[in-house]
């Protein structure tokens, strides 16, 4: 019968934890993700978990039977759980349609929202509250010869079944059934507990507690209660200080933060755990509770020092751990084993703790209002700390500063529970001794540092955790959501990083060529603004550097840009970026909001002509809101008529998959966007409600200061702009349509729980770039766009990405042209010289596949960039000059094809590519993918979708196969033509 309740206990364990986290998930999107929303949301659940604690505290001797009163507590959270989603949804609803809209002040919305989610978990969370001591009391009563025993397996039972919860939700349940269904399951789940629990209270009646014996008559009774207050309050200061410091180790997604608070719980369990078979036969508690005590602070400051360690241990397990979805799993067992070397010498003894200090004062005649007592000012303690550590402790005091105040408050406690609970004469040496182990703490602490360089190195990426050298750190602050570093590396590019993962980075050398995120940041700007040039009003949700609102301030039109960051460190680490963000602080026309993006938008009454959204990478706990269903449909309300809404997101470190369930989501809300690259690492989604998305208007150049800011990053005209599209709507929607991956959303994360993966893993989605990378031109094709115009793009020296294919094509027409060789064009210089040698020694003309796959070389590397007319001549100068034709069919053929493409005739395309591949002769098989892909293209131009679906099925997808996949831009082709199909 013991073992059954220790096992439904732990279920009950099981279901509370995830009971938090979802509760969690769902109030933050009512809430919003700002600092004090978190804090609320720990307050509610704390708080109702000590109120329901200290009622039952008051009430236990009046209930004849506990474990019958905790079958129906249990029954109870298990219909509110079943409940719970459909509640929300329909409060979440109303609130923001009806109720928030009408409110005056962000004073009132925010009082508003306290007290409805208040109302929606409130009454869970007393009755969770309430769980522990009925079940510690119904047991006891019946098994009274052992409570410290009984108290402390308990203990273990609920925090292991925690444990389990942590782990099974954030890596299985969440992403198997989404929100709705985890909370669901827990409340399928309390149901079932309470059902059994009911059957066993009706089996044998308890009897009501007892005084426990007692080996000493204690003095100061509340000073047990007050300890235990103050336990938990340098618990939860350890736990919130562990975890900010270890996310710069770790990561800061949420698996990783599930893993530390995995390891927190974890501490606590062994804990409890440990003390069971001792507890019953400890003569002096208080001596043995003041000890734990001491050793657990000691042990928190320890941690100090054993900090600097673990990013060397990191540094190992990345770089000897292989790449792969084994490798992560590995990472995941590493990242947690780390967080057990930080946590759990001290948790083991903070797990001591609460069954001590329940059992000392059953021991002074409390009775069983012990256990509701100790665990009610626990709980209150906890609430405490959290907010101690997240308002004071890290802005103040920093993250040393806080441990060391946890650690302080812990051997502080320790020593008056000796002092107090004890024999005077026993402490004519403890007492000095233990104020001088104090004094050492402290002074040990103030000359030992962290190595804040270490802290922004994000070893958990990469592997590295030392800078190259020239690399100094300029500020490091812990800000209430995160730690935020900045750096300078040989006074040439300054970077700010948060919780170790870099957000920006800006060249301070104007003799430097700019980094790869300024050219995304200034896009990030000059993008939208050049698709929807009489805009006034912006919002930009992120500060990063402050570049993008740097360069959107420098148009004359704009009126009003408003920045919206979550974390005030960030703001003051951006200004480090000055001069080359000075706009975003001095321009009058600048108003930076500190506050969360949801919450801001949901309590102003105010509409934009574009929102720009540049937030972190979405593998960072919490930024996935940002990319989910939700967000994109409230974000749409808060946009002008014709109004844009341009969304960053990088291609590494990240899947097809996660960018195909954004693009759902988005389209969701946006049924018209436009895709568009900065560079090879990342893309800019341009999205509209109303009408599609207009192409970029050269009239953003016609400001001088905007040219020669756009010019840093070789930007000089518009073209620069248009050739970074990568297609709109009517290419991608046929596919992402049909593809097997759910929208992400609010209640369906998947986005948040799949990136950590993506970024271990470091898979990428550079085959997003193939469709204008492809050496047939298939996006001008579709878009009916000559190549005329890529003779304006802007080249230099250190021109990023996919602008290379168009730098490459000008050197080989160069070299066509001058015949004079170019350094690393070796292949296309030998190809262009026996091209023309053929053409013009008639008798030299021997060699049909050697010419064949010359010509091939040398215009499927060009024929995307270059000018029909630079084709042309080409093609002119590569045929024979002679009496008589010598060239072949196959070869006069190839050459009518490169014509054809080139003035993008689609019928005479259509006519040769078969005569090509109805020919006798044997073809490579890069060469009949490449006719393939121009028969197919100008069939889907030409409206037969039907024949083109025909050719393909002709066998031809293991030709097209890499890797057991087909191309990227061949799928969308193809969704292409069945979508049409089955239209028709």
């Amino acid at each position: 019968m013991q073992r059954t309740l220790l096992l439904l206990f732990a279920l009950s364990g099981f279901t509370g934890l995830i009971y938090e986290s979802v509760w969690s998930h769902y109030l933050k999107i009512f809430l919003g993700h700002a600092a004090n929303a978190q804090a609320l949301v720990l307050v509610i659940f704390m708080g109702g978990m000590s109120i329901g604690a200290w009622l039952i505290s008051r009430t236990t001797h009046r209930i004849s039977n506990l474990l019958l009163a905790y079958a129906l507590v249990e029954g109870i959270i298990g219909i509110f759980g079943l409940i719970f989603h459909n509640a929300f949804v329909f409060v979440n609803t109303a609130s923001f349609e009806a109720i928030i809209p009408v409110l005056d002040s962000p004073f009132l919305v925010q009082l508003y929202k306290f007290i409805t989610a208040s109302i929606l978990i409130l009454p869970q969370s007393i009755l969770l509250g309430a769980t522990f001591p009925l079940m510690c009391g119904g047991f006891i009563r019946k098994y009274q010869n052992i409570p410290g025993k009984t108290i402390s397996l308990l203990y273990f039972s609920n925090s292991a079944g925690a444990v389990i919860a942590l782990l099974l939700s954030t890596f299985y349940l969440i992403e198997k059934f989404g929100l709705p269904g985890t909370i669901f399951s827990a409340g399928i789940l309390n149901i079932a507990i309470a059902i059994i629990i009911y059957f066993i209270s009706k089996e044998s009646p308890s009897k009501q507690i007892h005084n426990v014996s007692k080996s000493q008559n204690l003095a100061w009774p509340w000073l047990i209660i007050f300890a235990s207050f103050f336990t938990g309050m340098a618990s939860f200061i350890y736990e919130v200080t562990w975890i900010r410091m270890l996310s710069m180790v770790l990561s800061a997604s949420t698996h990783a933060f599930e893993l530390m608070l995995s390891a927190f719980i974890t501490g606590l369990a062994i804990g409890g755990y440990w003390i069971r078979k001792k507890i019953d036969h400890i003569n002096d508690t208080a001596l043995f509770a003041g000890t734990v005590q001491i050793l657990m602070g000691v042990f928190a400051f320890l941690t100090i020092f054993l900090y600097n360690f673990s990013f060397e241990i990191m540094s190992f397990l990345i770089s000897a751990l292989k790449k792969t979805d084994q490798g992560y799993i590995l990472f995941n067992i590493a990242s947690h084993s780390i967080a057990l070397l930080i946590m759990l010498p001290a948790t083991i003894c903070a797990g001591m703790t609460l069954p001590l200090f329940t059992f000392m004062l059953l021991r002074q005649n409390y009775g069983e209002k012990s256990i509701g007592l100790i665990y009610s000012s626990n709980t209150v303690g906890a609430i405490i700390g959290v907010i101690f550590t997240i308002y004071i402790g890290m802005p103040v005091l920093g993250l040393k500063g806080s441990l060391l105040t946890g650690a302080i408050i812990d051997i502080i406690v320790g020593i008056f529970l000796i002092r107090m609970l004890m024999q005077k004469k026993t402490l004519h040496l403890a007492t000095p001794s233990l104020c001088f182990l104090i004094l050492i703490l402290i002074s040990t602490a103030a000359f030992y540092q962290f190595d804040t360089s270490r802290m922004a190195s994000g070893v958990f990426r990469h592997g590295f955790f030392k800078w190259e050298s020239g690399t100094i750190v300029l500020s490091h602050e812990d800000g209430k959501t995160a730690s935020i570093s900045v750096m300078s590396h040989n006074n040439d590019v300054i970077l700010i990083s948060t919780n170790g993962k870099p957000d920006a980075s800006i060249t301070m050398n104007k003799n430097e060529p700019p980094t790869l995120d300024e050219i995304t940041m200034k896009l990030l700007a000059a993008l939208p603004l050049s698709i929807h040039p009489s805009a006034k009003i912006i919002a930009n949700i992120g500060m990063g550097s402050g570049l993008t609102t740097h360069t959107a301030l420098i148009s004359p039109t704009i009126e009003q840009i408003d920045t919206i960051e979550i974390e005030e460190a960030m703001v003051r680490g951006a200004k480090y970026f000055i001069p080359e963000t000075i706009n975003a602080f001095d321009d009058p026309r600048s108003k930076i909001i500190i506050d969360d993006a949801k919450t801001f938008f949901s309590t102003q009454n105010l509409k934009y002509d574009i929102i720009i959204s540049e937030p972190s990478n979405p593998w960072v706990s919490g930024v996935s809101s940002l990319f989910t269903e939700e967000f994109y449909r409230s974000t749409s309300q808060h946009l002008n008529e014709k109004g844009i809404f341009a969304q960053w997101i990088h291609t590494y470190e990240f899947s097809l998959d996660l960018l195909i369930s954004v693009l759902k989501s988005l389209s969701s809300a946006f049924p018209y966007y436009s895709v568009y690259f900065t560079d090879t690492g990342n893309i800019i989604l341009i999205a509209s409600q109303d009408q599609p998305v207009p192409s970029a208007d050269a009239s953003i150049f016609n400001s001088q200061e905007m040219s020669n800011h756009l010019a840093q990053i070789d930007i000089t005209n518009i073209e620069d702009i248009n050739f970074r599209f990568l297609g709109d709507q009517e290419l991608y929607k046929p596919f992402i349509t049909t593809y097997p991956v759910p929208k992400n959303s609010d209640y369906y994360p998947i986005l948040d729980l799949r990136a950590p993966k993506q970024r271990f893993v470091r898979e990428d989605i550079q085959e997003l770039f193939n469709i204008r990378l492809s050496s047939f031109p298939i996006l001008d094709f579709l878009y009916d766009k000559d190549s005329s115009s890529y003779q304006k793009l802007t080249i230099s020296n250190y021109t990023i990405g996919t602008m290379k294919s168009a730098r490459n094509a000008y050197n080989i027409y160069s070299l066509f042209e001058t015949d004079q060789y170019i350094d690393g064009f070796n292949n296309q210089h030998s190809s262009l010289k026996y091209l023309k040698n053929s053409a013009d020694n008639c008798e030299s003309h021997e060699n049909n596949k050697l010419w064949v796959e010359s010509l091939f070389y040398i215009l499927e590397s060009t024929i995307a960039y270059l000018s029909p007319d630079q084709i042309k001549k080409i093609l002119h100068r590569f045929t024979p000059n002679c009496d008589s034709d010598i060239l072949s069919i196959d070869e006069q053929n190839w050459l009518a094809l490169f014509d054809a493409i080139a003035l993008r005739n689609f019928l005479q395309i259509i006519s040769i590519s078969n005569q090509l591949l109805n020919a006798d002769n044997v073809m490579l098989d890069i060469h009949k993918k490449y006719i393939y892909t121009s028969l197919i293209v100008s069939l889907i131009k030409l409206d037969e979708f039907h024949l083109a679906a025909s050719i393909w099925n002709q066998e031809l997808e293991q030709l097209f196969i890499i890797d057991g996949e087909l191309p990227l831009e061949i799928r969308l082709l193809l969704a292409l033509i069945n979508k049409n199909i089955i239209s028709d």
